[in-house]
């Protein structure tokens, strides 16, 4: 439950999430990458107090949003492993329900 609001997903949909967010860290990092190439060729057009400040501009921003990029990624990590262990969770659940025999009940939500 998030607030009061409860979020239903089945184990597909938090692994597709979990790529999704993966490719878009990636992506972020390459543009990046991109960006910082454009940057690095046009040091030469910033000289003296605005060639500092854009650099220093450039640079705060930069780690900001390469941190961010790592920190989808991690969710992404935990999202998979969330998953994995639901899964796990409910192979054993049905395995040690077949073992004893166990009736399915139905609740209400």
């Amino acid at each position: 439950m998030y607030g009061g609001e409860r979020i239903r997903v089945n184990l597909s949909e938090l692994n597709d999430a979990a790529w999704k967010m993966e490719r878009a860290a990636v992506q972020i990092r390459m543009e990046l990458l991109k960006l910082g190439s454009c940057v690095k060729r046009s040091e030469n057009y910033w000289t003296g107090a605005a060639g500092e400040g854009y650099r220093k501009k450039y640079l705060k921003d930069e780690c900001a949003l390469r941190a961010q990029a790592y920190k989808f990624q991690e969710y992404a990590r935990l999202l998979r492993n969330m998953a994995q262990m639901y899964e796990q969770r409910e192979k054993e659940l049905a395995e040690l329900a077949s073992a004893l025999g166990a009736v399915k009940i139905r609740t209400a939500d």
